[in-house]
């Protein structure tokens, strides 16, 4: 996974609007554990257009769970 870092931060930055490098670096963040990182990577994605526009609900997400509140998955439905 280094690898896949250091060419998602290569291509950003060569290219700070290409959205999917920090889509894929956001992915990659979370999958640690590195919650602000990931947060940080959304930013830079939501900046360089939100093409699929999900940038502010998983940025919700990632700001929800770093600060400690439930994630997304673990709220239940209210019918």
């Amino acid at each position: 996974l280094d690898g896949a870092e250091a060419a998602y931060r290569k291509v950003i930055e060569l290219d700070p609007k290409c959205a999917n490098a920090h889509w894929n670096m956001s992915l990659l963040l979370e999958t640690r554990g590195d919650i602000s990182g990931a947060i940080r990577a959304v930013q830079g994605y939501i900046e360089a257009g939100d093409p699929d526009n999900d940038g502010q609900q998983v940025l919700a997400r990632l700001q929800n769970l770093y600060s400690g509140g439930p994630n997304i998955e673990e709220v239940e439905e209210v019918d």
